[in-house]
């Protein structure tokens, strides 16, 4: 089965990839809202804050693209390739061949959003986190319906 046409016709455009990465950098911030308030109502006198705060600020950010990028994981890997923001715009994560995505994939795909500038390659062709982990962000009504009908032809030509 050609699966890149499939791909290739449902990718989503930049567009529906930067609302996706709006929605999820709105929940990532509930996410970590909910953490801190949780963390302050177990110990109101922690001092975790004022570590965090008082560190060089490239250790912040780092400790903030690490969690994002887990909390992207998770979301994505929880959910076979889709997370809120996917879900809201009705895309999904696929692989380029058309196989199942696994834990790896996700890892790979995650760990890139670590890189310098990395949030700034979505306005290309595709995202570095895409391109080097062989992924794809498609239209997963369009998508799934394409692999149907291709699967039905297929199936045609052999009774």
């Amino acid at each position: 089965m050609d699966f890149s046409s499939a791909i290739a016709y449902n990718k989503a455009n930049s567009t529906k990839r930067l609302l996706n990465y709006i929605i999820d950098i709105v929940v990532f911030m509930v996410i970590l809202l909910l953490m801190t308030m949780i963390i302050l109502l177990i110990n109101p006198n922690t001092s975790i804050f004022y570590d965090i705060e008082s560190s060089p600020p490239i250790l912040f950010e780092l400790f903030y693209l690490f969690l994002y990028g887990l909390i992207m994981f998770l979301s994505e890997y929880l959910t076979k390739g889709r997370s809120v923001g996917k879900y809201i715009t009705g895309t999904q994560v696929v692989r380029d061949d058309g196989l199942a995505l696994t834990p790896s994939d996700f890892l790979k795909r995650n760990s890139i959003r670590l890189l310098p500038f990395e949030v700034l390659s979505f306005l290309g062709n595709s995202g570095w986190h895409d391109k080097f982990s062989k992924t794809t962000v498609v239209n997963k009504k369009g998508y799934e319906n394409d692999i149907q009908i291709t699967d039905d032809i297929e199936l045609l030509g052999k009774a």
